[in-house]
């Protein structure tokens, strides 16, 4: 629980599972460990396991832990579905069906942000009485954009990074085995990891699920 309120983790924003596979399906299936309910838009999902463009880095053992924990979890994953995401499957269906001609194929331009700028109204609604929203967002641009709907009381919800989310495992859950996370998976990304948030505004507090 968090401040006496029933926890939802909502992802946004595909970089926090994008970092988290780099250390496997096991780092994954640490979202659950807060003991909230997770959701993840249609669009993240999408992201988290489409095919690299041609020459872009191919993702590969990632994609495969992605694909398993989506597979694995699927009674415990909520989907939020989007009409930026349907429009998009039906795109990559016709797309199929035509063949796969690369020149074809649906762009993801902007795509992220038109589902990001749909989701806060949902969002807004997506909570009950005695519940709570925590975002968990690491894009800059994805980030002000929910912490201006935030600050207009548009919607109610707390944010943190990844980083954050990673320390508040070990420190306050007890999740040992989180203590080097953060490094292994800078590591493993050759530095090209996101910026700590200071401060990151949520203090998480274990408390009975």
């Amino acid at each position: 629980m968090i401040d006496g309120l029933s926890p939802r983790l909502l992802i946004p924003d595909n970089t926090p599972l994008s970092l988290l596979s780099m250390m496997g399906k096991d780092a994954l299936n640490w979202l659950f460990e807060l003991g909230a309910e997770v959701w993840v838009t249609d669009m993240v999902r999408a992201e988290a396991l489409r095919d690299p463009e041609s020459g872009a880095d191919q993702r590969r053992d990632q994609r495969a832990a992605l694909k398993e924990w989506f597979t694995e979890n699927g009674n415990r994953i909520r989907i939020q579905q989007t009409r930026e995401g349907a429009d998009y499957q039906r795109e990559m269906r016709n797309w199929d069906r035509g063949g796969r001609v690369a020149a074809d194929k649906p762009s993801w331009r902007n795509r992220g942000e038109a589902s990001l700028s749909e989701l806060i109204p949902i969002a807004a609604n997506l909570v009950a009485s005695g519940e709570t929203l925590v975002l968990l967002v690491d894009d800059r641009a994805a980030r002000a954009m929910l912490l201006a709907a935030i600050q207009t009381h548009v919607l109610n919800a707390d944010i943190m990074a990844t980083q954050t989310f990673i320390a508040i495992l070990e420190r306050d859950f007890g999740l040992v085995v989180a203590g080097n996370a953060w490094q292994t998976i800078r590591l493993a990304a050759d530095g090209d990891v996101p910026v700590p948030y200071n401060p990151d505004p949520i203090v998480v507090r274990p408390g009975i699920p």
